[in-house]
């Protein structure tokens, strides 16, 4: 080999060896909305792009995250200003925005939206029995969607639930949540069972839930399936594949000036229904999201400390001991920033997190996109000589510290 094309294949290893070994070591500004939102909600259009809805102010407006292109883009807005609302994926791929806070002094809303990813564009396919925000939305199956609770025109917490038929866009009742709850988290378990988890049945000094309860479509009911520790709502929470739930942090009261009493426990909700305590959080915090990573690590992302703070700290939760170890911080500390886990690398080689939006310290709502990146992109991998893949390869396998994916933390 001559010894330019020796040179610049060294050179070609020593950039790629470094620049895998820096992926996955750190948050990274992708770009910045054009509308700062706190609260936002947020979906996966595809392997490359996700959708950014709504808002607290609240607002329409909508936006285009393309991950690999690194841009920020506007597309149609929602036809009602939405904020506390839900926003879910159906199986055939419909993206339904349901219910919400739409403007002044609780003006709540009803309706159902629909966005098409092809023609860029909203429209109101349904409404509710119920207007509500702060509820939780989960498919049932293919096209029913199971609403729990939220706060009604008057803020008043809600026992009510609904399924919404996705179909003829129509809702008919459900059986009451055993109290009316708002901020929970509603999980689908492996077997398709709906779980929700802690809530308030109000605003500040409202009675708080310590119990998990499981919905049952056969029989319209509910049941107690686990107690938990501490009364907690706003919990971040995550499936394990055996069927096995995580939770992290949460919130249990409020006090005068924006504190609060925070949880900083990571507690396992077992097979068997039992909760029990594995570790805990380097600081009692509110996140907004547990994101379970593909090798089953799980990453805690920002939140609120009991201070009334917006952290920028990250948490890994270790996959075979759910030990606690601190990951990478934000570049901006944030409350209420929604993340999500854009893509698993199976399609790519890539693992990709994003966090959007959320709030700072003093208050200001954030137009910040931060994104986390893991492992080589296999699109990029193609792009070179397959002697360069080999030696690409060796080095990174073999260097000290250096690895194509992250051993587990």
């Amino acid at each position: 080999m001559r010894a330019g094309h020796h040179n610049y294949l060294l050179f070609a290893v020593v950039v790629m060896a470094s620049a895998t070994a820096a992926v996955g070591q750190q948050w990274e500004l992708l770009g910045k909305l054009s509308t700062p939102r706190r609260l936002p909600q947020v979906v996966q259009l595809n392997v490359d792009e996700v959708l950014v809805a709504g808002g607290t102010g609240p607002t329409a407006h909508c936006e285009i995250v393309n991950v690999r292109a690194r841009t920020i883009r506007s597309t149609a807005s929602m036809t009602h200003a939405r904020a506390h609302f839900a926003l879910i994926k159906t199986p055939s791929g419909r993206i339904l925005a349901i219910g919400g806070w739409s403007s002044g002094a609780y003006s709540i809303e009803s309706s159902v939206e629909q966005y098409d990813p092809v023609n860029e564009r909203w429209t109101v396919v349904g409404r509710l029995l119920s207007p509500r925000f702060q509820h939780s939305a989960s498919m049932l199956d293919d096209h029913r969607v199971l609403i729990v609770g939220g706060r009604d025109q008057r803020a008043e917490g809600m026992k009510s639930c609904e399924i919404y038929d996705t179909r003829t866009g129509t809702s008919v009742p459900s059986a009451d949540f055993p109290f009316a709850t708002s901020q929970h988290r509603a999980l689908t378990l492996n077997d398709g069972g709906i779980v929700v988890l802690g809530g308030r049945s109000g605003g500040p000094g409202s009675y708080r839930s310590d119990s998990v309860y499981l919905y049952m479509p056969a029989l319209d009911a509910w049941r107690t399936y686990a107690v938990m520790a501490v009364p907690t709502f706003y919990p971040a929470a995550a499936i394990e594949p055996d069927g096995s739930i995580i939770l992290a942090g949460g919130m249990v009261r409020e006090f005068a000036g924006g504190t609060f009493d925070g949880v900083d426990r990571v507690s396992v909700v077992t097979e068997s229904q039992t909760v029990v305590l594995r570790d805990r959080m380097l600081k009692a915090k509110v996140p907004q999201a547990v994101i379970r990573m593909p090798d089953g690590r799980k990453l805690i992302v920002g939140g609120w400390l009991g201070t009334a703070r917006a952290t920028a700290s990250c948490e890994w939760i270790n996959a075979k001991n759910t030990e606690v170890k601190p990951g990478p911080s934000l570049q901006v500390a944030r409350g209420e920033t929604e993340s999500i886990l854009v893509d698993d690398g199976r399609l790519t080689g890539q693992t990709v997190v994003i966090s959007v939006g959320g709030a700072d310290s003093a208050g200001a709502i954030s137009d910040v996109v931060e994104i986390f990146t893991e492992g080589c992109d296999r699109r990029v991998r193609s792009l070179m000589p397959n002697a360069l893949h080999h030696a690409v390869d060796s080095v990174v396998s073999s260097a000290s510290g250096i690895r194509l994916t992250p051993s587990e933390q």
